[in-house]
């Protein structure tokens, strides 16, 4: 499944902090998110969120984030 093919890959990424940020466009993508990234220090991530809901499930993983505004 493609899902484990690139798991691994972006595990390593994060832990070498060669990703600056993760766009979060649900609650659900930040549990799945989590969910797959297991023994990531969340802290160190920024995530993108594009609304309210997004933005409060991170903030339970300890994502730092930024809040997408309405145009």
């Amino acid at each position: 499944m493609l899902q484990h093919v690139l798991i691994e890959p972006l595990n390593l990424a994060l832990k070498q902090n060669e990703i600056d940020y993760v766009t979060f466009t649900s609650a659900s993508s930040v549990r799945g998110f989590v969910t797959a990234m297991q023994g990531i220090d969340f802290t160190g991530i920024t995530g993108i969120c594009i609304g309210e809901q997004t933005n409060a499930e991170a903030k339970k993983y300890g994502i730092q984030t930024v809040v997408a505004k309405e145009i």
